[in-house]
């Protein structure tokens, strides 16, 4: 039986095998832009006279949904349009709810509209909470849209996309789904309740909303991500305000002096929900 090695007969052969790498590297030099390259230009490469001044003077466009995500936007007359935006908070502040609206207003406009869910089912068969089927149809009558129009929009204009966490449903199966709405559906407005629960790790969420920006930027589609903040502070919020065009952070507070409460209209010690807009 051959006799162990010591520390430092260990220590001595692994330096012994850097000074070989170190010895190889030191052989192939390698050197930026070292020779000129020849032929055409890299496809990646735009020459000055494919940048057309007209696009230089293109204007953000907005959309109005009737919410009152449009008075969040940064002073704007609505969400930016083609751009995605993140509506973050507690459970039972009401995200689903406005969600909802924009999405029925959108309908009723005749946008293609997508629906992804992954907390719960569009249509179900429970006796003690209507489905999202018919919170979308009794949220957006109530708003005072046509009946018969936003019905019919229903029916015709809006795919729901599930991919339900309790069924196991990942990321990749959502990204797969998103894809055939936006290039075969041709959907112009999203929603999607919500993102937490597609990313069950939380542990890459900001990079995956990163990438669908960037995908929802090339196919010209306005999309609205419920993201839910959990008491441990995990997802949501301040972490995703970067992977996203625009973050709206709803967060509940208790008014902790008198002169609070007189700005805010409130009395001393109520909850109230605060909202602010990146």
């Amino acid at each position: 039986m051959p006799r162990p090695k010591s520390k430092a007969e260990t220590i001595a052969q692994v330096l012994e095998s850097l000074g070989e790498v170190a010895d190889e590297m030191s052989k192939s030099k390698w050197e930026f832009g070292a020779s000129t390259p020849e032929g055409e230009a890299p496809a990646c490469l735009l020459c000055p006279d494919e940048a057309s001044p007209a696009s230089c003077s293109t204007k953000q466009a907005f959309v109005q949904t009737g919410t009152a995500l449009d008075s969040a936007a940064l002073g704007s007359p609505g969400i930016p349009l083609g751009c995605t935006i993140v509506l973050s908070g507690p459970a039972g502040c009401g995200k689903t709810r406005t969600a909802l609206a924009a999405l029925a207003v959108m309908l009723s406009e005749g946008e293609r509209c997508g629906l992804v869910l992954s907390e719960e089912r569009f249509v179900s068969k429970s006796e003690t909470r209507p489905d999202l089927r018919s919170r979308l149809a009794q949220i957006g009558i109530g708003s005072g849209l046509d009946t018969g129009r936003l019905m019919a929009a229903m029916n015709g204009g809006l795919s729901v996309l599930e991919c339900l966490g309790y069924d196991g449903s990942s990321w990749d199966e959502f990204s797969t789904g998103y894809r055939y709405l936006a290039e075969k559906v041709g959907i112009q407005f999203a929603v999607i309740d919500s993102v937490n629960i597609i990313d069950r790790s939380n542990r890459n969420t900001a990079s995956h909303l990163s990438a669908l920006k960037t995908f929802n930027h090339k196919h010209g589609i306005t999309c609205l991500v419920l993201c839910q903040i959990k008491d441990d502070g995990i997802a949501g919020g301040e972490q995703l305000q970067h992977a996203s065009d625009m973050s709206i952070s709803i967060a509940s507070e208790t008014v902790g002096s008198k002169e609070l409460a007189e700005r805010y209209g409130c009395k001393y010690r109520d909850k109230i929900l605060l909202r602010e807009a990146i």
